[in-house]
């Protein structure tokens, strides 16, 4: 059984989980589970926006674009300077912590080569 917040739902997380935010939780070393609502908010759009824009994902731009920044027990993605690819997003979701849901699969979820990590990587 995971967690997610419903936030997270309302920002762009889909299940099954599309192929490109598999590859962003394999390049982090970490869940989806685990990032903030913000943090989805930004993948899924960037997924989205290469495709419209590139034609495909590309997650050598993705790293070009956005390092992970740990702030407190969370970890963030940040702006790498002058990429910026996504303009006009909040970076801060009111009480997003407030509501959540469980969610249990019917079959594995595609991660399980990627455990809960307790100390976050840095940039």
């Amino acid at each position: 059984c995971y967690t997610f917040f419903e936030i997270q739902f309302k920002l762009g997380l889909r299940f099954p989980l599309s192929p490109e935010l598999l590859q962003i939780c394999e390049w982090f070393g970490l869940p989806l589970h685990q990032f903030p609502p913000n943090a989805i908010r930004f993948m899924t759009t960037f997924i989205i926006l290469c495709h419209i824009r590139l034609g495909r994902f590309d997650l050598a731009f993705f790293h070009y674009c956005y390092a992970p920044s740990k702030q407190g027990r969370g970890l963030y993605l940040k702006c790498r300077n002058g990429a910026h690819f996504i303009n006009d997003i909040p970076t801060n979701i009111p009480k997003w912590i407030d509501r959540f849901d469980f969610v249990e699969p019917n079959a594995p979820f595609p991660w399980p080569s990627i455990p809960w990590v307790k100390e976050l990587p840095q940039e």
